[in-house]
C-alpha cells in the first residue's frame, strides 16, 4: 500500500490571493462552455479485442495483468500484455478488432521478461525485453514475427543493458546506458545512438565514470536536456541531440549534488523547465540550451511541485504533505516573480490528517487538470477531487465528481481535444471533462466491469486503456476517439 507519508513530496499548499494576469483569458460560464464543447456523443469507448485469453489464470492483486506500454509508430499502436509467470506477448493495433494482432509471443521464464516498449524508430518500434542468452537488450520490430528480432547484444553475455532516456530523432534513436567499470565498481555513463540495424547501433559519447546520471531529463523541440552530478563539480545541465558533435555541457547549476525534482516545458516545448530541490527550497529553472538562457527565475522556502507552465507562467503547488489548505502559485518565465493566486478548498481544515497532496497533473489547451487528494489517518484518502486552473483566481475550479480514493490506485489523467481530460472517476470507469460540470461526464458505452488498468495513452486521434468488460475476469484492449465528449 501506498503510505501517504511517503508521496509528501509530490506537491501541493499554502496560501495567497491573486487577480487575473495579462495574456489569461477568461474561460466561458458553465452555460457556454457546454454549448462549446464538442457534440455529444463522438462513439464513446468500445472494447478493441480481447488480449487475454479465457482461461489465463487470475493474477495475485494488484499484478497488474493489462494491456500496456502503447507506444505509436506511424499510426499503429504497439502493447504489451506482460503475465504473472514472464510471458509476454506484443501486440499491434489500429484501434479496430480486425487490426489488432499479435507480434510475437515470448515462453514464460522468470524473472519476468517485462517487455517494453521505447520508441517509434521509423516504421519500426524499438523496445527491450529479457532473453536467457542476452539479458535486457534492444530489440527491434516491423509488426511481423519474422521481423522482430534482437537488435543488438550491447553488453555481451546474459549480463543485460541498462538503457534509460530514449529520445527519438527522425528515423534514428538515442539513450543512455549505464554499466558498471574499474575496481572498486563504478557506474560510467554512455550515450547510444542506433539506426534499427547492428551496425548502426553504436556508443556516441563516454561521459565517464566520476558523475551520475539524473533520471530526470526535458526533451524539447530540439534538443534533449540531462544532468550530470558529483561531489567535486556539483550538478550541472548537459544537452544533446544524440550525435557526439551535439553533446554539450551547458552550465553549472549548484555546487553540491541536488536533486533534479520535476521537469516540463512551456506551452510551446521550445524552452526547458525544471526544479531543483536545495535543501528544503525549491528553485524553479528555465533553459533555451545556452548558458546565458540558463537561468533560476525564482525560489521558494518550501518544497513545490511544479504541475506546468501556461502562457507567459509556471505554475506550482506545495509539495510537502500536511498543510490542509494548500495554495496554486505561479513564477514568471519572463525573470522571475511568484504569485499567490488562489488557496484550494479543503472541508476539513482542522483535521490534522485531512493534508493535501496532488497525484496526478497534466496540460490540455490552455488548461492545466490536476487531482488533489485529501488524507485521513489511513493510507486510502478521503476523497480526491479533479481541479482545473488557466491561471488566475476566477479560473481555477474544483469539478464536482470524485476521482478514485483507492490507496492503490490513482486515477490516470490523459488530454483530450479541444482542452478536455479524460479520467477515471471513483466507479472505475472512463469520464471526460472539459473544465467544468455541465462539461463533465461519464464517456458513453462504458466499460461496465469492476475497474480499469492503470494508465491511458494517446496514438493518433485514438486513446487507449485496459479494462474489463461485462462478463470478462481480465482487463481487455479497449479505446476511445481523442475527441470524446461528455454524455449527453
Amino acid at each position: 500500500m501506498r503510505a501517504k507519508s511517503g508521496w509528501a513530496v509530490m506537491l501541493l499548499g499554502a496560501l495567497g490571493c491573486g487577480g487575473p494576469e495579462v495574456g489569461v483569458e477568461t474561460p466561458p460560464s458553465a452555460g457556454e462552455a457546454s454549448l462549446l464543447a464538442p457534440s455529444c456523443p463522438t462513439g464513446g469507448a468500445q472494447q478493441v479485442k480481447e488480449v487475454i485469453p479465457p482461461g489465463t489464470p487470475e493474477p495475485p492483486p494488484f499484478a497488474g495483468l493489462s494491456p500496456g506500454g502503447f507506444v505509436g509508430v506511424q499510426g499503429t499502436a504497439y502493447f504489451t500484455v506482460n503475465y504473472p509467470d514472464g510471458a509476454s506477448v506484443l501486440w499491434r493495433t489500429q484501434g479496430t478488432e480486425s487490426s489488432t494482432v499479435q507480434v510475437r509471443a515470448f515462453s514464460a521464464m522468470w524473472p519476468e521478461r517485462s517487455l517494453s516498449p521505447r520508441a517509434p524508430l521509423g516504421d519500426k518500434l524499438l523496445f527491450t525485453i529479457h532473453t536467457p542468452e542476452a539479458g535486457y537488450e534492444p530489440w527491434i520490430s516491423d509488426g511481423t514475427q519474422a521481423g522482430t528480432r534482437l537488435l543488438k547484444d550491447v553488453t555481451p553475455g546474459p549480463g543485460g543493458t541498462s538503457m534509460s532516456q530514449v529520445s527519438v530523432w527522425g528515423s534514428s534513436a538515442s539513450f543512455f546506458r549505464t554499466r558498471q567499470v574499474l575496481t572498486p565498481p563504478r557506474t560510467q555513463v554512455e550515450l547510444w545512438r542506433t539506426d534499427g540495424t547492428e551496425a548502426g547501433t553504436r556508443m556516441e559519447v563516454n561521459l565517464g565514470v566520476l558523475s551520475t546520471l539524473a533520471e530526470q531529463y526535458v526533451r524539447t523541440t530540439s534538443a534533449h536536456f540531462f544532468f550530470m552530478s558529483n561531489p567535486t563539480d556539483g550538478t550541472s545541465l548537459w544537452r544533446t541531440d544524440g550525435t557526439a558533435g551535439g553533446t554539450v555541457f551547458v552550465k553549472k547549476l549548484d555546487a553540491g549534488q541536488v536533486p533534479v525534482r520535476d521537469v516540463g516545458t512551456t506551452q510551446d516545448g521550445a524552452v526547458g523547465l525544471f526544479t531543483l530541490l536545495d535543501g528544503g527550497n525549491t528553485e524553479v529553472w528555465k533553459t533555451d540550451g545556452t548558458a546565458a538562457g540558463t537561468v533560476r527565475l525564482e525560489t521558494f522556502g518550501k518544497r513545490m511541485q511544479m504541475l506546468g507552465s501556461l502562457g507567459a507562467s509556471v505554475y506550482l503547488v506545495d509539495a510537502t504533505y500536511g498543510p490542509p489548505i494548500m495554495t496554486l502559485s505561479s513564477v514568471s518565465l519572463a525573470g522571475g516573480g511568484k504569485t499567490n493566486i488562489t488557496q484550494l478548498e479543503n472541508p476539513w481544515p482542522n483535521d490534522p490528517d485531512a493534508g493535501t497532496f496532488v497525484q496526478n497533473f497534466v496540460r490540455s489547451g490552455d488548461k492545466l487538470y490536476f487531482s488533489v487528494a485529501i488524507g485521513t489517518s489511513s493510507p486510502a484518502p478521503r476523497t480526491v477531487w479533479l481541479w482545473v486552473t488557466q491561471g488566475t483566481a476566477a479560473t481555477t475550479r474544483r469539478v464536482s465528481t470524485e476521482l478514485s480514493t483507492s490507496d492503490e490506485y490513482w486515477s490516470p489523467l490523459i488530454a483530450t481535444d479541444n482542452g478536455g481530460v479524460a479520467f477515471t472517476a471513483d466507479s472505475s470507469r472512463p469520464w471526460v471533462s472539459y473544465g467544468t460540470d455541465a462539461t463533465t461526464s461519464q464517456i458513453t458505452t462504458s466499460p461496465t466491469g469492476a475497474g480499469l488498468g492503470v494508465a491511458f495513452a494517446r496514438v493518433g486521434n485514438r486513446i487507449y486503456f485496459g479494462a474489463r468488460g461485462e462478463g470478462s475476469l481480465y482487463h481487455q484492449l479497449w479505446s476511445m476517439p481523442s475527441n470524446v465528449s461528455c454524455t449527453p
